[in-house]
């Protein structure tokens, strides 16, 4: 792995999304420092190779794959990207998201060294003009000084992140149902030992309206998950993590599913009312007990 600027996949998920995944795979292809290959992976038996073609998208670094069903689901999609990528580490951007173009500048140097790279994302509109600031980034000074987190401190974040990885330090077990994003990158950490990471936020997160992650269902979805989360642990399952880190995992959860349960207490008497912004603080930055 060439240590300065190692060769990436970046794995797309695709599911619906002709009108945004133009402007996503545009965002990776225009990075001041290129990746080796985008996969997307498609999730409703679509051909978003032909559409990325009719609008002039260069796809000779592009390939897709299908999970040959509709609705399979993002562990699915990161499963098959994950299995078919050629290159030394691995991303992902999800299809209504997009990158600053010197995203991958800044980050992989870091992960050359360390083996991975977290940044935190930067929440933004749909259009990408307008930042939407939550809960959380008064942590981000005392991060970038010392450029790493403890790997505790990674399952408590309080805001968005995503991560650039190498392939090898992980089976990249991703699972049904739960965000096993972060038990797989949590595993990765473990294994180096801290979190590497960087404080420029080139990764942009759109808030779609009516997407997976903010509709009006979406709080309820959150809360199911993270209570069978919750109770696959106390079942003694581990998702490889040591003892430690799952008991710190375990009481984020509970303090989780609190939180939630307040937000969702108050839409439903009426106190809050439904707004892609509440979704938000719901679904990220969760901070009410």
């Amino acid at each position: 792995m060439d240590r300065s600027s190692p060769a990436l996949s970046v794995i797309v998920a695709c599911f619906h999304t002709h009108e945004w995944v133009v402007r996503a795979v545009s965002s990776a292809l225009k990075q001041t420092v290129l990746p080796l290959e985008v996969l997307l992976i498609s999730d409703d038996q679509t051909d978003y190779l032909k559409t990325l073609h009719e609008v002039g998208v260069p796809l000779d670094r592009v390939r897709q794959f299908d999970t040959g069903t509709v609705g399979a689901g993002c562990y699915q999609t990161r499963k098959i990207g994950f299995a078919n990528a050629r290159g030394d580490c691995v991303t992902r951007l999800d299809c209504d998201d997009s990158w600053d173009e010197r995203y991958l500048e800044c980050a992989l140097p870091m992960v050359g060294q360390h083996g991975a790279c977290l940044s935190p994302v930067k929440t933004v509109d749909l259009s990408g003009e307008n930042e939407i600031r939550a809960n959380g980034y008064h942590v981000l000074p005392r991060y970038a000084a010392r450029q790493h987190l403890e790997v505790k401190e990674f399952i408590w974040l309080p805001f968005g992140w995503n991560t650039i990885f190498s392939r090898s330090l992980t089976r990249g077990l991703w699972e049904a149902g739960l965000n096993t994003d972060l038990t797989v990158e949590a595993e990765i950490f473990e294994k180096i030992g801290f979190v590497p990471f960087h404080p420029f936020r080139g990764y942009r997160y759109h808030i779609r309206p009516g997407s997976i992650c903010h509709n009006p269902q979406a709080p309820y979805n959150i809360a199911q998950e993270y209570s069978d989360w919750l109770k696959r642990i106390e079942l003694g399952e581990s998702f490889g993590l040591s003892a430690a880190l799952v008991g710190t995992l375990q009481e984020m959860l509970r303090q989780r599913i609190a939180s939630i349960q307040h937000y969702l207490k108050d839409l439903e008497q009426g106190a809050l009312q439904y707004t892609p912004q509440v979704v938000l603080d719901i679904l990220l930055y969760p901070n009410r007990s």
